[in-house]
C-alpha cells in the first residue's frame, strides 16, 4: 500500500507553478539550450515529457495540509534531494531547478547531466552521472519538495 502524499500548501503551489511553467515553455527551454534537432535533444524532450505525465497523475492524489514534511516520491523541478556518493560516502544536498534559476552552488539544472540523470528517480536509486571530469555514482538517500 503506498504512504499518502501530503504537501503544504505552499510546496503544493509551487509544484504546480513548476509544472504550469514547463508545459508552457518546453519549446522555448529547449530551443535555447539545444538550438539544433539532436538525440540529445530529443531524449531531453521525450523526458520532459515524461516527467509532465507523472507530475500530473501525482497533483490529482496530493492531500494538502499544514502538517506535511513535503517528502516527494521522485525527483523533481524544485525538490530538494539528499544524495551519497557510492565511493567517497560523502553526502550532498542539491535543489532541482530549471535551468533559468540557478540561484546557489547546492542548485542543479534538470538540464544538465546530473539533473537529467537524476529527475524521476526515487529514493534508494542508484545513479551514475557521466561528465567531463569521469563517472560520478550516487544513491538517492531523500527528496523533499521545496
Amino acid at each position: 500500500m503506498n504512504k499518502e502524499l501530503t504537501l503544504t500548501p505552499s510546496a503544493f503551489s509551487n509544484l504546480l507553478s513548476q509544472l504550469l511553467f514547463l508545459e508552457e515553455n518546453k519549446k522555448n527551454i529547449l530551443d535555447d539550450f539545444f538550438p539544433r534537432k539532436t538525440k540529445e535533444k530529443i531524449e531531453l524532450e521525450e523526458l520532459i515529457d515524461e516527467y509532465v505525465k507523472k507530475v500530473d497523475q501525482l497533483i490529482k492524489n496530493i492531500k494538502i495540509t499544514d502538517e506535511s514534511e513535503n517528502v516527494f516520491p521522485f525527483v523533481s523541478i524544485g525538490s530538494i534531494i539528499s544524495i551519497k556518493d557510492t565511493e567517497t560516502h560523502e553526502t550532498y544536498q542539491h535543489l532541482i531547478c530549471n535551468p533559468y534559476n540557478i540561484n546557489t552552488d547546492n542548485s542543479i539544472s534538470y538540464l544538465s547531466p546530473m539533473g537529467r540523470a537524476l529527475l524521476l528517480k526515487c529514493p534508494g536509486d542508484k545513479v551514475s552521472v557521466n561528465t567531463p571530469s569521469g563517472v560520478y555514482n550516487y544513491v538517492i538517500e531523500s527528496i523533499t519538495f521545496n
